[in-house]
């Protein structure tokens, strides 16, 4: 060879020896993504409480409904017009008794808003005749909870007689990462009246689990549960707790939100604990066993993690030629 054609062989290793160098630090930089993305995996639903800045009493413009109990703290703007022109606004006391000037006293506590006016009138036309009032609420009564066990700011709080389960959970910053998100627990009169599942307002919007609170009434988070972790080509990665019996199906579709556009939908990792030794399984998609009636089929347990690849690392049928060729 001439000293041109070596120069070229030279420069033809070293632009391959470039390539191979570009193509490693490519797969370093993914494997560090990956690294990166695994470190930030959250526990599912406690952002949720984070930086809460909800006051005790929030509902002041808040529409009274007719079924709401009237109580002390409560006040009332009464209007009346006809034979007497009058604007009064009182307040229910802690006899559950409101006072008008020449009326006297009129118990409303326990009375339902709907049914205030028809009460007030009725009092007032043993002296007066031929009037009409109106009645709004200027003021809610307030009501003592507490809110205990594993929280952020566990404590006794005064809140609106309006609040929910969730508004006392708000108010007291929300379930620490060490609560339990699925079974809170509503104590009233020292018995457990309902055990809430707060995954089912933050997976679905579902806020029927939402109770209204009542004076003295306790939230109590327990220790969390069982946990799972969901990770890779997935909508949602997260740990997530489990309530009862979870296969992997529920895992993976319900908490997870299931596969991503770039998943490999024939294939789920899982690593669990058997006997004491991690295992890892790989549930492959076959015509004789389908993949979602394997995961149906297993049952999640503490500590498992399931781990869903991309099909844009699966390489199919290639071949990788290097050196110099002619």
């Amino acid at each position: 060879d001439d000293d041109d054609e070596k120069e070229e062989k030279k420069e033809k290793e070293e632009e391959d020896d470039d390539d191979d160098d570009e193509d490693e630090s490519e797969q370093k930089e993914q494997d560090k993504e990956e690294e990166d993305k695994e470190k930030t995996i959250h526990q599912f639903g406690y952002d949720f409480f984070k930086e809460s800045t909800i006051s005790p009493y929030q509902f002041s413009n808040v529409p009274i409904n007719s079924d709401y109990r009237l109580g002390p703290g409560d006040t009332l703007i009464i209007r009346i017009w006809g034979k007497i022109e009058e604007s009064l606004e009182v307040t229910i006391d802690n006899n559950g008794k409101i006072y008008i000037p020449k009326i006297g006293h009129i118990y409303l506590s326990g009375i339902k808003f709907g049914k205030v006016n028809h009460v007030i009138k009725k009092a007032i036309e043993k002296e007066y005749v031929n009037l009409e009032i109106s009645t709004s609420i200027g003021k809610l009564k307030t009501i003592k909870i507490f809110v205990l066990g594993e929280v952020t700011k566990p404590g006794a709080y005064d809140i609106s007689s309006l609040s929910t389960l969730f508004w006392g959970l708000h108010i007291a910053g929300g379930p620490k990462k060490t609560g339990s998100l699925r079974k809170i627990q509503l104590k009233r009169n020292k018995k457990t009246i309902q055990t809430i599942d707060l995954y089912n307002y933050l997976l679905k919007g579902d806020n029927s689990q939402d109770p209204k609170l009542k004076a003295f009434d306790t939230i109590f988070v327990p220790p969390i549960g069982e946990t799972i972790l969901v990770k890779g080509q997935v909508k949602k990665e997260g740990i997530f707790e489990l309530n009862g019996k979870t296969t992997a199906h529920s895992g993976l579709h319900y908490l997870a939100g299931g596969f991503s556009s770039h998943a490999d939908k024939n294939n789920v990792q899982i690593t669990t604990i058997k006997e004491n030794k991690k295992v890892v399984l790989d549930l492959n998609h076959s015509s004789d066993s389908p993949l979602t009636k394997q995961l149906k089929n297993f049952r999640l347990h503490d500590g498992d993690e399931l781990t869903i690849k991309s099909i844009l690392k699966t390489r199919f049928n290639t071949l990788s030629i290097t050196g110099n060729i002619h």
